[in-house]
C-alpha cells in the first residue's frame, strides 16, 4: 500500500477531512492533497507528526509493515537484506552483488575498528 493511500485511510477513520488535518499538522490543505496522491512525500518531521497523531508507526505510515505499532526497542526483531537495501539505497533497485559488496565493506570497517580498539 502505498503511503497516500495509507494516510487517506487513516485520516478518514479518524473522521478528518483534508483540512483538518492539515490543521493539526500545521501544514497546507494542498500539502495533504498531494501526499494522498502521492505526487509529493512529506519530511521526517510531517512523518513524525503523523505518526503521532494517528498512534502509528513510521514504517505503517510508509506502507512497510501491516503492524500499526513500532517494534519495541531489544525485541526479537531480525532486520533484513530488503531492511537494509532500503535503508542505504531508497527506492534505487540494488542487485546482489552491491549488497555482497556493501556487507563485505562493513565487516572490513568492523574488523578495522576491533584492531584499533586500546586494550
Amino acid at each position: 500500500m502505498t503511503f497516500g493511500n495509507r494516510l487517506k485511510i487513516l485520516r478518514l477513520s479518524h473522521d478528518m477531512t483534508q483540512l483538518d488535518l492539515a490543521k493539526k499538522i500545521n501544514l497546507s490543505k494542498a500539502n495533504v492533497s498531494k501526499y494522498e496522491a502521492n505526487l509529493v512525500e512529506p519530511n521526517l518531521e510531517t512523518l513524525s507528526l503523523m505518526s503521532d497523531l494517528f498512534d502509528v508507526s513510521v514504517d505503517y505510515l510508509l506502507g512497510l509493515t501491516e503492524d500499526k505499532l513500532s517494534t519495541p526497542i531489544g525485541s526479537e526483531y531480525k532486520s533484513t537484506d530488503e531492511d537494509l537495501k532500503f535503508a542505504l539505497f531508497g527506492d534505487i533497485e540494488i542487485d546482489d552483488e552491491v549488497m555482497t559488496e556493501v556487507k563485505d565493506y562493513a565487516r572490513f570497517v568492523a574488523e578495522r575498528k576491533k584492531k584499533q580498539k586500546p586494550e
